[in-house]
């Protein structure tokens, strides 16, 4: 623990040379804006900020997988947005995220929790997470449920793996909205796919490129 006002509650490096994923306990926030200018070499990380007296107050446990659990933190994300909007005039709302390294069936819990959320403050369900050896399509039931009840889907493919990984997302998925697809110009006819379809492609200039 630490005496920050705002800390981080865990993050994971992802090392694509080795397929490793490496969890890390409690850091403040300093170490978690080093993390964001890129001045350490982890490669890939998740991390959440919380202020200190919301985080005590969060059931954690090792395996994060209890409906409970996720709603109260979608919950409190949801109506700290509202304050933001309502006492600073920020505009934000919530993509429900599922992880591609847990089974389909929590990435099933995340869908239908995003839309009971609908209209309340989630715009969109995605996929994320080490992306080799864990394909998009085997969470297919997720983003089902999600655009049969008119949720936006998005995935985040082409950067862990290749261009394939994004092909499995727009073509399996149907994912309306990629994170990263770095890899993405490895497949011309895919990329011409994308374009003519204007799925969005989110890249970001200084670490993707």
């Amino acid at each position: 623990r630490t005496d920050a006002d705002i800390v981080v509650a865990g993050y994971e490096d992802y090392y694509e040379e080795s397929d490793r994923t490496e969890p890390h306990p409690w850091m403040d926030c300093n170490d978690f804006i080093a993390q964001q200018l890129g001045e350490v070499s982890f490669s890939h990380y998740s991390a959440f900020l919380f202020r200190r007296e919301f985080v005590a107050d969060i059931p954690h446990r090792q395996e994060f997988a209890l409906r409970d659990d996720r709603l109260f933190v979608l919950e409190a994300a949801i109506k700290g947005l509202e304050r933001a909007r309502r006492d600073c005039g920020i505009i934000a709302q919530v993509i429900v995220c599922a992880l591609r390294t847990l089974p389909p069936s929590s990435s099933m819990e995340m869908a239908r929790l995003a839309v009971d959320f609908r209209g309340s403050g989630v715009v969109g369900f995605d996929l994320a997470g080490a992306e080799h050896g864990n394909p998009a399509s085997a969470h297919k039931q997720a983003f089902d449920h999600a655009l049969a009840h008119d949720l936006p889907c998005t995935c985040h493919a082409g950067e862990g793996d290749g261009a394939g990984s994004v092909r499995d997302a727009v073509h399996s998925c149907n994912a309306t909205r990629i994170g990263h697809g770095t890899r993405l110009i490895e497949d011309a006819a895919l990329t011409d796919f994308v374009n003519d379809r204007r799925i969005t492609v989110e890249a970001c200039l200084t670490s993707n490129v």
